[in-house]
């Protein structure tokens, strides 16, 4: 797994690659690679295998 994490001033932007297929595997993540970016608190992740990022939900 390898991730690009771009701070440009706001909440960060990730580039995965690896760490995920598809956005639903960071609504419940099982691994500590997710966790690790969840933990970022991205505003967008953008996914090898996806055409639009992933968002976290906002409550």
């Amino acid at each position: 797994m390898q991730v690009v994490v771009v701070e440009a001033g706001g909440r960060p932007v990730v580039v995965g690659g690896d760490v995920a297929v598809w956005h639903g595997e960071f609504d419940e993540p099982p691994t500590e690679g997710r966790l690790r970016v969840r933990a970022l608190d991205p505003e967008l992740v953008w996914l090898a295998h996806e055409h639009e990022p992933w968002r976290p939900r906002t409550a």
